[in-house]
């Protein structure tokens, strides 16, 4: 994980403020082999039915150590728009209206039988398509696709995020995926996984 309190903040341009990472777009894995993500809901289209390319990729947290990495994430969020609110909220604003305005990346549950979400964006824009890996065994993967995510996935996402954005009386950052690497069981019906294990497998 990252180091929340190194990332900055460029000034606000249009509806987003750039973030930064040792001068570079913030970058990190979520999940590991021995503790993947579980996608609950799969992939699914935005509720308001706008960026389609940019899909909803809900991932259910339970590491210790990704709760906290994220919650820090969403905190050095806050106060840099505290510090910042003039600038990119047209006035200065008290720190409780600030919390009450951002959209934070890690969501409770609603339901008691889900873990903390956090939501990432699966992109399917042409040239810029977030890329799925299979697992086969271990170091061993082959390319798939978005049809190898299916509800209850386990995954491990290379996400980055760069930028705040600013809606109606709201900001947060959000994730997307650069790439995502799917476990899926030996039965799977979909997919890559119908060819077998004599996939090519990526270099």
């Amino acid at each position: 994980m990252i180091d929340a309190a190194q990332i900055t903040f460029a000034p606000k341009n249009g509806k987003y403020a750039a973030t930064q990472l040792n001068g570079r777009i913030p970058k990190f894995v979520m999940g590991t082999e021995d503790e993947p993500l579980r996608a609950p809901f799969g992939i699914s289209t935005p509720f308001s039915g706008e960026d389609s390319d940019r899909l909803t990729f809900d991932l259910e947290v339970g590491d210790s150590e990704l709760l906290d990495s994220l919650r820090a994430i969403d905190e050095r969020v806050v106060q840099m728009a505290v510090q910042n609110s003039e600038q990119w909220f047209g006035r200065p604003l008290e720190e409780a209206t600030v919390r009450a305005m951002h959209t934070p990346l890690l969501q409770l549950a609603k339901k008691d039988t889900y873990k903390p979400m956090v939501r990432t964006k699966f992109s399917t824009k042409l040239n810029n398509a977030t890329t799925v890996y299979v697992y086969k065994s271990p170091g061993v993967v082959a390319k798939g696709s978005r049809s190898d995510i299916t509800k209850d996935s386990s995954v491990r996402a290379h996400v980055y995020m760069n930028s705040v954005y600013f809606g109606n009386r709201q900001f947060g950052v959000s994730l997307t995926c650069e790439a995502v690497l799917v476990y899926q069981p030996a039965d799977a019906a979909q997919g890559v996984s119908v060819f077998g294990d004599y996939m090519m497998v990526e270099e």
